[in-house]
């Protein structure tokens, strides 16, 4: 019943208005809950990058820093390869482990495969040999499959919304270029648009004198 609650709550981010970032806290708490861990982390590859970025994370130390593994490094970067779930009940006898944190004795991870493809990995730790059972990492790999199925949709539906606000804002700025406006308002509609697609905080529009070769602002657009 406890399995059941966890994967409704899970699921349920789909019917609530929340953002990705919001759903993918939500996950990662939810499964960190379901389990005797002392740390854990939702690691996401970065497509440009490649490499495995540490998303969320708990109980790890402060100084961590940018920590990034290559698909194949470690535990967590060997489930990202093989998109497959993996119990290490001694990270003493492991070969592939490599440590995030001190005194982690006992780790599993299960991969978030969206497509046929993986995009990520719940990782969870803890200070006791022997602290999770293989029953633990099915569990955890029937969290982590809905939570990459929720997750998937929702960073789809951002991305809907992202585009069709560009989209919007192209065609106002299509429109603004053929009335024929004054200087002044063509430019400050030219700022005004591009820092709507970019959803940036600050856009400046400036021109080059050829004689003194400097630029100057000439239009600008801010948000706040």
């Amino acid at each position: 019943m406890k399995d059941l609650a966890v994967l409704y709550q899970i699921a349920s981010l789909t019917n609530r208005s929340v953002t990705a970032l919001a759903a993918q806290q939500e996950v990662f708490s939810s499964i960190m809950a379901a389990f005797p861990a002392d740390s854990g982390s939702l690691a996401l590859i970065n497509p440009d990058s490649g490499r495995l970025e540490i998303a969320l994370h708990r109980g790890f130390p402060e100084e961590l820093g940018e920590f990034a593994l290559r698909p194949g490094q470690g535990v967590t970067g060997w489930v990202a390869l093989h998109g497959r779930p993996l119990l290490v009940s001694d990270v003493s006898a492991e070969s592939r482990y490599i440590a995030a944190r001190p005194g982690v004795c006992c780790e599993m991870a299960a991969p978030l495969i969206v497509e046929g493809q993986t995009v990520g990995v719940m990782n969870l730790d803890a200070d006791r040999v022997g602290a999770f059972a293989e029953g633990d990492l099915a569990r955890l790999a029937r969290f982590a499959a809905e939570a990459a199925a929720v997750l998937h949709r929702l960073w789809q539906l951002e991305r809907l919304r992202t585009n069709s606000t560009r989209l919007t804002t192209l065609v106002e700025l299509g429109h603004a270029l053929v009335a024929q406006l004054a200087s002044e308002d063509l430019l400050s509609t030219l700022t005004q648009s591009g820092r709507a697609l970019f959803s940036a905080r600050l856009c400046l529009l400036h021109d080059y004198d050829r004689v003194t070769h400097e630029l100057r602002l000439h239009a600008w657009s801010a948000a706040g």
